[in-house]
């Protein structure tokens, strides 16, 4: 009778052997799954491409951030284009000229006396670059930073009559 099981067992395409893992191995086994899955909507979705440009490799790695450093790197906060896209708010920063993240950072007249002092930095490096940077991130926090408060403070001014 075993003969017979035996070479039976030989005939059969799949093996109906199964070995049972621990715990800590279908962990690694989910954990990778679900990497592929997040990677592969990372890479594949329309969504996200700012945010994209700076981390194009998702990472459970952290990075430095904080809530100014955030908005630039999401596009989103008091940033006038998104104020604009979001809830249909003017698009032109408080200088009068478009009002883009790259705006912000390196060209706008209401925080030259920042900006004059880092242009060598800010004109030859790329968003990119200069938030994975420290120093580079310290500075953009502290210009998006004075520019948050030129922002709320004319949301005050705005809100304020019609109270």
């Amino acid at each position: 009778m075993d003969d017979l099981l035996a070479r039976a067992a030989t005939e059969r395409g799949e093996v109906d052997y199964f070995e049972d893992l621990s715990k800590l191995q279908l962990n690694n086994i989910f954990k990778g799954k679900i990497m592929n899955e997040w990677n592969n909507r990372w890479t594949n979705d329309s969504k996200g491409t700012l945010i994209f440009e700076v981390f194009p490799k998702m990472s459970l790695g952290r990075i430095r951030s904080n809530f100014f450093l955030n908005q630039i790197v999401s596009g989103h906060g008091a940033i006038p284009t998104f104020q604009h896209q979001r809830f249909g708010r003017m698009d032109v920063c408080h200088c009068g000229d478009l009002g883009t993240i790259d705006h912000i950072i390196r060209v706008c007249p209401l925080l030259k006396d920042i900006i004059s002092g880092y242009e060598f930095l800010l004109r030859n490096r790329t968003r990119r670059e200069l938030i994975l940077d420290y120093y580079s991130s310290k500075l953009l926090s502290r210009l998006m930073e004075m520019y948050f408060k030129l922002y709320m403070n004319s949301m005050v001014v705005c809100i304020s009559p019609c109270i």
